[in-house]
C-alpha cells in the first residue's frame, strides 16, 4: 500500500460462512457529506441515551456532538478509529465464537477440549514435502550467502506451522458450518456512504448490488499490483459488481495528478478504461508528451485531447475525487470500498471476493452463492 504517512495495517478477513450469515442489525454508517454542526439533533440524543460530555449555562454537549465535530475537524483519524475498533470487536469476537464452539463439541464427544483439538488439526495438516519446500524457495529469494541446504530446514518448519494453522483454520469452518452450531453474526463493519459523481468513470450494471469505490494513483506501485486483482474480481462477479473510479493522485509522486487529469481527459471521449489500462502498463508514468503518445497510440481525438490537457479542463474533477477521499478517511492508495466498507493497500483476490459474497449475503439472505459468470460487459 502507498501511504502519505507510511503507516500499514493487517487486515483479517472473519469467515462467516455465507449460508449461515443473516442481515445485519447493527450498522454504523459514517457519512461523507460534510457532517452536522455540534448541538444538532439533542432531543434525540438524550432519547437514546446519549452520554453528556460538557454543559454551558444549562445547554448540554453530548458526545454523539464531539463525534460529528471530529469527522469533521479530522475525517481520516476519525474513520481509522472507527475501524480499528471494529477490527478489535472482529477479532474478540472470532476468539468467543471459537470457544463456544469448541466446548460445545467436546461436550457433546465427551473429550477435554485441548485434546479434541490436537486430534482435529493433526488429522487435518497436510504433510510438507519436498516440492512444496522447493516451490517456496523458488517463489522466495534466499539471502545473500544463503544456500538451500542452510535454509531448507527452516522452511520445513515455517510450511509445518502453516499447515497446521490451515488445519485449525479449516476445523473451526466445519464447526461453524454445522447445522446444530447455527452461527449467526450481527457484528457489522464501519461503512461510508459513498456516491458516484457524473464524472467518474464506471463499468459493470448500475443495478449491481455491490458497488466497488477504488481511490487510485497512477504513479502507485501497490495500485499497478492491484488492477490484476481488481480486473479477476471483476470476471469473477459480472453481473454483481459495479466499479467506480476515483482520482487519488498522492502528493509524493510528481506524475500522478497529470495522469489522472489525462485520463479524465480520455473519458471525454469515452475512452477512460483503455487509458486507464494504458498507463499501469507503462514502465513509468509519462510526461505531458508521453500523454499525448498514449492517446495517439488509443486512436483519440488529438485536437480535442491536447485541448482538454492543455487547460487542465480536468483538474477540478481530480480535487474533487481527493476531497471526497478526504471526506472517507482516505490516506493512502490504493483504498476500496466495498458497499461503503474500506479495505486497504495491495490485498489478495480472496480478501475481495470474501468481502463481496458477504454482501451478496447480507443483501440477499436467500441466495447462498451467487451467480459469477460470464463475459464482461
Amino acid at each position: 500500500m502507498q501511504l502519505s504517512t507510511n503507516r500499514s495495517r493487517d487486515r483479517l478477513v472473519l469467515r462467516v460462512s455465507v449460508r449461515r450469515l443473516l442481515p445485519a442489525v447493527i450498522v454504523v454508517m459514517l457519512t461523507a457529506s460534510p457532517a452536522r454542526a455540534a448541538g444538532e439533533s439533542q432531543s434525540s440524543d438524550t432519547a437514546a441515551g446519549a452520554r453528556v460530555a460538557a454543559s454551558i449555562a444549562g445547554s448540554q454537549i453530548y458526545e454523539t456532538d464531539l463525534d460529528r465535530r471530529w469527522e469533521v475537524q479530522d475525517a481520516a483519524a476519525y474513520l481509522r478509529v472507527q475501524r480499528e475498533a471494529y477490527e478489535g470487536r472482529r477479532r474478540a469476537l472470532e476468539a468467543l465464537l471459537r470457544e463456544q464452539l469448541l466446548a460445545r463439541e467436546a461436550a457433546e464427544q465427551g473429550i477435554e477440549q485441548e485434546a479434541l483439538l490436537e486430534r482435529e488439526v493433526r488429522k487435518r495438516t497436510k504433510v510438507v514435502t519436498d516440492a512444496d519446500i522447493s516451490a517456496f524457495m523458488a517463489s522466495n529469494p534466499l539471502p545473500a550467502g544463503a544456500t538451500p541446504a542452510m535454509v531448507g530446514p527452516l522452511v520445513t518448519v515455517l510450511l509445518g506451522q502453516r499447515a497446521r494453522e490451515a488445519a485449525r483454520e479449516e476445523y473451526f469452518m466445519v464447526l461453524q458450518r454445522a447445522s446444530i452450531n447455527r452461527v449467526e453474526v450481527f457484528l457489522e463493519p464501519p461503512r461510508v456512504a459513498l456516491m458516484g459523481e457524473s464524472h467518474n468513470p464506471v463499468r459493470g450494471a448500475a443495478d449491481a448490488p455491490v458497488h466497488v469505490v477504488v481511490f487510485s494513483d497512477f504513479e502507485c506501485p501497490f495500485c499497478r499490483r492491484t488492477e490484476p486483482v481488481l480486473n479477476r474480481l471483476f470476471e469473477r462477479f459480472p453481473r454483481e459488481v459495479r466499479f467506480v473510479w476515483k482520482n487519488f493522485p498522492l502528493s509524493i509522486h510528481p506524475g500522478a495528478a497529470g495522469a489522472a487529469e489525462a485520463a479524465q481527459c480520455a473519458h471525454d471521449q469515452g475512452r477512460f478504461w483503455d487509458y486507464h489500462d494504458a498507463l499501469f502498463a507503462a514502465a513509468v508514468v509519462p510526461d505531458q508528451q508521453g500523454f499525448r503518445a498514449v492517446a495517439n497510440g488509443l486512436g483519440l481525438d488529438g485536437v480535442a485531447f491536447d485541448e482538454c490537457l492543455q487547460s487542465h479542463r480536468r483538474a477540478a474533477e481530480v480535487k474533487a475525487d481527493i476531497t471526497a477521499g478526504q471526506r472517507a478517511g482516505v490516506e493512502g492508495t490504493p483504498t476500496v470500498f466495498v458497499n461503503g466498507v474500506a479495505f486497504v493497500g495491495a490485498l489478495p483476490f480472496e480478501a475481495y471476493e470474501r468481502a463481496v459474497l458477504d454482501e451478496l449475503a447480507r443483501l440477499q439472505p436467500a441466495q447462498s452463492e451467487p451467480l459469477a459468470s460470464g463475459a464482461r460487459p
